[in-house]
């Protein structure tokens, strides 16, 4: 596990880790995986995410969908 490449969810984002673990995405010390941002939009389909990631941390924004 010490090459798993692992997100940061956004500060401000709309969602919770009990319901990322529910979408199937796994917590490792406060950051999730996988970081596939299409596989995690796919997961998360009653969410909007988008990446707001930097060069050096990958940050995914949640946004509780309006429908």
């Amino acid at each position: 596990m010490k090459n798993l490449v692992t997100f940061s969810v956004a500060k401000g984002s709309d969602i919770t880790p009990p319901e990322l673990a529910r979408a199937g995405i796994k917590m490792l010390d406060h950051r999730f995986y996988p970081n596939d941002i299409e596989l995690v939009k796919n997961l998360l389909t009653d969410y909007i995410v988008w990446d707001e990631s930097t060069d050096t941390r990958s940050i995914f924004r949640f946004e509780r969908a309006p429908y």
